[in-house]
């Protein structure tokens, strides 16, 4: 996938922890979960300085990096102004990379959905791709980047598994988000959406004028306990996008 960041955090005592995923928008952005790059509770970015993003990286330790792979600091960051930690509303955040990234075969930014478009992909039972460094059916850390496929699930469905976390959630959440996840049928690679895949894309393939296309219609945002992803609608924050952008 070589739209597919993955961002990492200096937490001192020279030590970089890769902390989540990210998707490649353009030459210069990286769509992102906002907790991927603010404390744990907090609306506040941390430090610039403590950011660092990788295009074209595909195994988690740093030492294995290859020739591909382009490194970059954040020179700023954006917080969709109604980010809410406690509730993970609007858990959506763009970085503004260093430089430009050098684009190919490797690095090339996705398609966002838009709406002119009379297809969205995030729709019951279609199946989209997501990447990362999640736990394998083993329940081991993936060494290198991963791509399994998921199913997206019914507004019911979906709703029923928030609430076993948010009990008080209103319907009106699914207007902003959609699950997805495997079924116990359907072979898979990673479990589900695990928490080093934070913040990265979920992405659907389509064909438009006979040419193959990649949309990014979700970001991953969290994970019920049995499984399911929840993930950020994209195409509900297209206008806040341009706005910053």
């Amino acid at each position: 996938m070589p739209w597919h960041a993955a961002i990492s955090t200096d937490i001192g005592l020279n030590e970089v922890v890769l902390r989540c995923g990210g998707t490649l928008i353009s030459d210069r952005w990286v769509l992102t979960a906002a907790h991927c790059i603010t404390a744990s509770t907090s609306k506040d970015s941390l430090p610039l300085r403590q950011i660092t993003v990788h295009i074209s990286k595909v195994y988690a330790n740093n030492s294995r990096d290859d020739r591909y792979v382009q490194k970059f600091q954040a020179d700023d960051v954006y917080i969709h102004d109604y980010y809410q930690p406690s509730t993970k509303k609007n858990d959506i955040a763009l970085i503004y990379l260093s430089r430009k990234v050098k684009l190919g075969p490797f690095a090339k930014p996705i398609c966002l959905p838009d709406k002119s478009m009379l297809i969205h992909y995030a729709i019951q039972d279609t199946k989209g791709f997501v990447s990362g460094w999640g736990l394998t059916e083993q329940k081991v850390k993936a060494s290198r980047l991963l791509t399994t496929k998921v199913s997206v699930f019914k507004d019911d469905d979906c709703l029923r598994n928030i609430r076993k976390e948010f009990p008080k959630m209103e319907s009106e959440y699914l207007e902003k988000v959609f699950c997805a996840g495997t079924r116990p049928t359907e072979n898979r690679v990673l479990t589900d959406s695990q928490k080093y895949d934070s913040g990265g894309g979920l992405v659907f393939r389509t064909c438009r004028d006979y040419v193959e296309t990649w949309y990014l219609e979700g970001i991953v945002n969290w994970g019920v306990k049995n499984g399911v992803g929840v993930y950020i609608r994209v195409m509900n924050y297209i206008s806040w996008i341009n706005s910053v952008i």
